[in-house]
């Protein structure tokens, strides 16, 4: 009677058909292919689970002990799962350098509003003095300043969306690139200010004063243009701008 766990017989046979096709039926060429030790167990195990209990028993008595890649499971031999190294992504490395270099060439990261200076957003400021001073990107964002006197200061880069000032003084203001849409400047006195560059979109300058004002690349609502350009004259007295040319009159 053939030994079912020896070179005849079944196991015999299934083990030189998986020593040529390998468990998943593939073809494998364990002398070619260098196959790990645990590899070439994990083979024998499968055609012995596929004999039978007895040559379960048998392999399980002849198996090297357990170590790394392997676990003794009820005297059987299961391989561990192995830790496979996974490659770094090719984009990170590219990613590092572009920020070290942007670093190195003084470029901000990421690029963000500025707002540095003091907040007087939804407050009221009516009747406040606030001439000469530095108020440069500083939020008046939804705040009152009826009356109130801003002559000489340095708004630049200020946020005044949606405040009210009307009758305020911003004569010899540095009012450029501020932020002034939606805001109430019925009557404001701008005699003499620098507004080049402002965004003043839904805004209202009824009744404004602009004489000598400099509204270079501002940008206003047409209907204040109109109501702007009736009165407009003189030039700004540091750029030398034609009020009337700045504000783009017919």
């Amino acid at each position: 009677m053939p030994d079912r766990c020896s070179g005849n017989g079944r196991l015999a046979s299934a083990e030189s058909a998986t020593a040529v096709r390998g468990v998943s039926g593939r073809p494998v060429a364990a002398g070619l292919l260098g196959l790990a030790a645990d590899d070439v167990w994990r083979e024998r195990l499968w055609v012995a689970n596929q004999a039978g209990g007895s040559c379960r028993a048998s392999m399980a008595a002849s198996l090297p002990p357990a170590g790394r890649g392997n676990r003794l499971v009820s005297g059987e031999m299961a391989p561990q799962p192995r830790r496979r190294w996974r490659p770094i992504p090719a984009v990170l490395p590219l990613l590092l350098i572009a920020a070290f270099l942007l670093a190195l060439l003084g470029l901000p990261l990421p690029l963000r509003a500025e707002f540095s200076g003091v907040d007087y957003t939804l407050t009221n400021q009516n009747e406040q003095d606030f001439s000469g001073q530095d108020l440069s990107h500083t939020s008046f964002a939804g705040a009152q300043g009826r009356h109130a006197r801003f002559h000489g200061a340095d708004l630049h880069g200020a946020i005044l969306t949606q405040g009210a000032f009307p009758e305020a003084d911003f004569s010899g203001a540095d009012l450029s690139d501020v932020l002034m849409d939606k805001v109430d400047f019925h009557g404001a006195d701008f005699r003499g200010a620098l507004l080049r560059g402002v965004i003043a979109s839904g805004s209202s300058f009824q009744g404004a004063l602009v004489t000598n004002a400099d509204f270079s690349d501002a940008l206003l609502d047409r209907d204040d243009l109109r109501s702007l350009c009736r009165d407009a004259s003189g030039s700004h007295p540091v750029t030398g701008v034609d009020t009337r040319a700045s504000l783009g009159c017919g």
